[in-house]
């Protein structure tokens, strides 16, 4: 049976428009800066008082992705939320072209801080890393966080002399066991040497469950020899993807 010729270019764009839609979030991202091995992150760890913590959260994300927008640096910047300790914590990673020595010298940046001063539990925390690794865990196409994904912290602190094995096991051991577990995850493995410290910011997708990751074998027979190798237990603190903020 013959199909109408109407009907034809309907179906046709039908099936065109439903293409575009699985791979334009791919496309999309792709046109903004994506981190690189060897990038600079900084997380800045906002703790507030618990009254102020959904003020302190909205001026996070809204006036310094503001001052970013302003700042014209390329970068991609995570906001997490953990509301139980009142905590906010944005992730931000510098493209190669842009200096984070500028933005924390930034007046734009400056203003920010002067309206969360009083809101404030704690001072606000700021740590720096190079990008030693960005490991991408998909069972179908990329995967790139989202609103409302989970997101869990891991803060390795390794004794000096220990220090190079153990990150070679984070970063390398981790990721196999990753790939092993078949959960689609994009984790950044960030590295300050002064500090002996690897840190494993892990992006879970909504079809793969945290608990479900600190409870794998595998992943506990991997931790446990790290810990002759550490000098402070391993921190684990689970958030929220609150926004992200992307400049090209």
């Amino acid at each position: 049976m013959k199909m109408k010729k109407n009907n034809f270019w309907q179906v046709l764009i039908v099936l065109t428009v439903s293409l575009t839609g699985i791979t334009s979030c791919n496309k999309t991202d792709e046109s903004f800066y994506l981190p690189e091995e060897q990038d600079t992150a900084i997380m800045f760890v906002h703790k507030f008082k618990q009254e102020d913590f959904e003020a302190g959260k909205q001026i996070v994300i809204e006036k310094f992705s503001k001052a970013i927008e302003i700042s014209g640096q390329s970068r991609r910047t995570y906001f997490l939320a953990l509301p139980d300790s009142s905590e906010v914590v944005a992730i931000s990673f510098f493209h190669k072209n842009s200096s984070p020595n500028d933005w924390l010298s930034s007046e734009q940046r400056e203003e920010v801080l002067g309206l969360l001063q009083p809101l404030y539990e704690e001072p606000l925390s700021v740590h720096e890393f190079k990008a030693e690794r960005i490991h991408d865990s998909h069972s179908l196409d990329e995967y790139y966080p989202e609103q409302g994904d989970e997101v869990i912290i891991f803060t390795h602190l390794f004794n000096a002399a220990d220090y190079e094995t153990g990150k070679d096991i984070v970063v390398n051991g981790f990721s196999q066991v990753i790939e092993n577990s078949g959960q689609t995850r994009r984790s950044y493995f960030l590295d300050n040497p002064s500090n002996y410290e690897v840190v494993n910011t892990s992006f879970f997708h909504q079809n793969s469950g945290t608990d479900t990751w600190l409870n794998l074998e595998e992943r506990n027979q991997v931790l446990a020899s790290m810990v002759p190798l550490f000098r402070a237990p391993l921190l684990i603190k689970k958030y929220t993807v609150e926004e992200i903020h992307i400049t090209k």
